[in-house]
Formats: C-alpha cells, structure tokens, sequence
C-alpha cells in the first residue's frame, strides 16, 4: 500500500497519498490498518498530490472502529494549522513525492523552503 498512515492522537489519523494510487481507493486495507490499532475517530486524507491546494485537499471520514462512515464525509482546503503544517513539512522534505502531482511550478515553489 502506497500511502502514509499517521495516527496523529486516539480521535485523529491522516492518511497522506504517496504515489499515483488515490488512497480513497484503498478505504479496505486502511480500515484493516485501523482496526489492527484498535482506532476510532477522524481520518483525514491528505491528498495533495491528486487535488493540489484545492477546496478538495483534505477529505475527513469517520472511522467508528470497524468501518468509515460514508455518510460523514467532508472536504476542506485546509486542516487544523499544526497538522497542515506537519503535512507541508513532510512534502518539503520529500520532494520527490511533488514530481507526479497535480501542483503547478509556483505552487511547488511554495514547497522548496
């Protein structure tokens, strides 16, 4: 599985695409993840790489322990800042993941502090 799974505290998970394969797809295997950390709460999906900096970057879903929630699905452009700070430290350090995105040349200025 090509993904990044950050248990961030025991209510908070974000899930950060890594490749080509949209993580969204893959809602099975994290749930697998998931309950193997005995999890419960919000997962966030980074996904920078497929949405850019849209309204659509971060996708939350609940996760009541054994399943997501379909129907508590919502879309923001940005997280809570230390967290979207984190996600942002994480791509500047690895550039490379940038390569194949969506991202225009200035916004991946915006990533090569």
């Amino acid at each position: 599985m090509n993904i990044l799974i950050n248990i961030v505290d025991q209510q908070q998970v974000i899930v950060t695409a890594v490749a080509e394969e949209n993580p969204l797809r893959k809602l099975k295997d994290i749930a697998a993840e998931l309950i193997k950390n005995k999890f419960k709460g919000t997962v966030i999906f980074d996904l920078l790489i497929f949405n850019g900096n849209e309204i659509n970057r971060f996708v939350s879903i609940t996760f009541d322990g054994i399943k997501f929630d379909k129907t508590c699905i919502s879309h923001s452009a940005h997280i809570d800042p230390r967290l979207e700070m984190n996600q942002n430290k994480y791509f500047i350090q690895n550039k490379v993941l940038l390569g194949n995105s969506v991202l225009s040349s200035s916004e991946l200025s915006n990533f090569s502090y």
